[in-house]
């Protein structure tokens, strides 16, 4: 993902670990919450996001609460 993230100016990489071992230095917490800290209006946005089931489930609701139009949202 790096690498396509240093090809395109549009796509931004940021690395968060929910259960973070001790060497760990980025940041940490469910990534779907520090996506609407950081976008909280996601109108105009699409997000792309893989992961488990309920993880989906609550950034489903999180980005939709946000403005994500239903549809832009591609698990």
């Amino acid at each position: 993902m790096l690498g396509l993230a240093h090809q395109h100016q549009n796509i931004l990489y940021s690395a968060v670990v929910s259960e973070p071992d001790a060497d760990w230095q980025g940041e940490t917490g469910a990534v779907h919450e520090k996506v609407v800290d950081d976008y909280p209006d996601l109108t105009a946005h699409r997000v792309y996001l893989c992961g488990p089931p309920m993880m989906l489930s609550l950034a489903k609701h999180a980005f939709i609460t946000a403005g994500l139009d239903e549809q832009h949202f591609i698990a």
